[in-house]
């Protein structure tokens, strides 16, 4: 079961919350043209949850439900990814984060 919810305002990401006690934290970050809701991030969770993983992706800009014409910068993909840093960071003290 996964949850999607919003990062700093306009980041939208998926948990796949652990099944057990959280033992580690994982950040995925998709490829390029893929999205939050990629059958690989999914399957990912399925497999890890059960060992004590809680799992966050998020959609970089221009990707998955952000989808428009603008082209992405690298700033704006290495800002995303900051913002995720520091909300995961905040949010799961005291837990082993990748």
């Amino acid at each position: 079961m996964s949850k999607e919810f919003i990062i700093n305002k306009d980041i939208k990401a998926k948990l796949f919350p652990s099944l057990t006690d959280i033992k580690h934290v994982l950040v995925v970050i998709h490829g390029f043209t893929g999205s939050k809701n990629s059958s690989t991030c999914k399957v990912l969770a399925e497999a890890l949850n059960k060992e004590g993983f809680e799992i966050i992706t998020f959609d970089l800009p221009r990707h998955g439900d952000n989808i428009s014409n603008v082209p992405i910068t690298y700033k704006e993909s290495i800002e995303c990814v900051s913002l995720v840093d520091e909300y995961v960071k905040e949010t799961y003290k005291g837990h082993k984060i990748s």
